[in-house]
């Protein structure tokens, strides 16, 4: 016996065609709706400014440390994740996937007064936290001669 799974019950009668496409609609997902996975996306950043660093948490979950590149080149903050896919053949049969991270990129531009060689990284619990410290402030003293 097969059980099936539904987002939301579906109504007893459908009057019209419009009715019908509207809740097709909104019982399908992006990927259902162009018939194939969108293989990168955009996830959620939140920025939290300190006094001494920003810091960068980037929601991606289900992906290891090692499937992470993080670079700076021409002070653009590159982040980047590939992770393989998972094929129906490998006997996982998924009925409905909204979340599913095969890759994704993001770029920040850093502002010249943010220190890109002391940036550090973790990855915990689906969160990929980048703290970016600000530049040290430094009083020159000047010498008078």
């Amino acid at each position: 016996m097969m059980t099936t799974f539904q987002v939301r019950p579906q109504h007893k009668r459908i009057h019209t065609p419009v009715q019908k496409f509207v809740s097709d609609f909104l019982n399908s997902s992006l990927s259902d709706i162009a018939d194939r996975e969108f293989v990168y996306t955009r996830p959620s950043v939140n920025v939290l400014e300190k006094e001494d660093s920003f810091e960068l948490f980037v929601a991606a979950p289900g992906l290891a440390k090692d499937q992470f590149s993080i670079e700076v080149e021409n002070d653009v903050l590159l982040i980047r994740a590939e992770a393989p896919q998972t094929d129906p053949q490998d006997g996982i049969n998924y009925k409905r996937r909204e979340f599913n991270y095969s890759g994704f990129r993001r770029s920040f531009k850093l502002h010249p007064k943010l220190d890109a060689a002391r940036i550090q990284a973790k990855y915990e619990a689906g969160i990929l936290t980048i703290v970016i410290p600000k530049v040290e402030k430094r009083v020159n003293q000047i010498e008078i001669k």
